[in-house]
């Protein structure tokens, strides 16, 4: 473990847990979680729910045939992301004509329960529990990710704000590969890693270029995924080393619309 957030190149590249393997929509995401809301009895890998929005309401259900509930309304909606707290509620990241909002529960007895957070100058918002073992309970953060620097730029950085923050405090975790310009989605893999799914201009497999940061941005398009993990956070946003390794795959057409 290191003191700093940062990435670094020690691989553990793995397939997603289930839910996260799912084709997707930009007004529908899927999350494992429990058995019902605010009932983490049974873990939080019971089974998967989806959120989707019709018309103004965003709403969450058992997927994919379980009674849908509505968990707030909001207009001219273009992007969701759905998280599951240690608790089994939910928190909800969307962007609403162009702006980045969050929804979330806010522990504080005293103070307002559901909260919309606006997040300022985030694009491509992503977000996801960082691990949903029984043991991590009590380490574990809901963790949102987001880009924010303008798509000509041909270096992107990787943004992060966290639960145990209350989502206050931005983080800028590391610089991605040269060509990057879409954050898909994060979650965690099967070798227990929180990996993340990229679009971009990169190299094909095969091209004879190097295979690490940079890629020079005049290639194909391809996909990438990136990837973090560390637990045993320490203060207010904790110590962890960031890893990253990336697999190259053509991502559905639904993921870039």
């Amino acid at each position: 473990m290191i003191p700093e957030l940062r990435l670094s190149a020690q691989p553990v590249e793995a397939e997603f847990l289930s839910a996260d393997e799912l084709p997707r929509q930009r007004l529908q995401d899927f999350e494992d979680g429990g058995i019902a809301i605010g009932d983490p009895s049974q873990g939080l890998r019971v089974q998967t729910w989806e959120l989707s929005v019709l018309g103004r309401d965003v709403r969450v259900r058992p997927f994919p045939s379980g009674t849908p509930t509505v968990l707030f309304q909001d207009s001219d909606i273009s992007r969701v992301g759905l998280a599951w707290d240690q608790n089994m509620r939910p928190a909800v990241v969307y962007v609403k004509q162009g702006v980045t909002k969050l929804w979330w529960f806010n522990p504080e007895p005293t103070e307002q329960r559901q909260v919309f957070t606006v997040i300022p100058g985030a694009r491509d918002p992503v977000l996801c529990l960082d691990d949903k073992r029984p043991g991590q309970r009590d380490f574990s953060d809901i963790l949102l990710f987001y880009l924010k620097d303008p798509l000509d730029e041909p270096s992107q950085r990787l943004f992060m704000r966290a639960q145990r923050d209350r989502y206050g405090v931005e983080y800028a975790i590391g610089s991605l590969p040269t060509g990057t310009t879409t954050l898909i989605q994060a979650g965690m893999n099967k070798a227990g890693r929180l990996q993340f799914r990229l679009a971009g201009r990169y190299p094909r497999p095969g091209d004879g270029l190097p295979t690490y940061p940079p890629y020079p941005p005049d290639v194909p398009t391809q996909g990438l995924v990136l990837q973090f993990g560390g637990q045993g956070y320490g203060g207010s946003v904790g110590s962890g080393e960031l890893q990253f390794e990336f697999e190259y795959y053509s991502p559905p057409e639904s993921d870039l619309l």
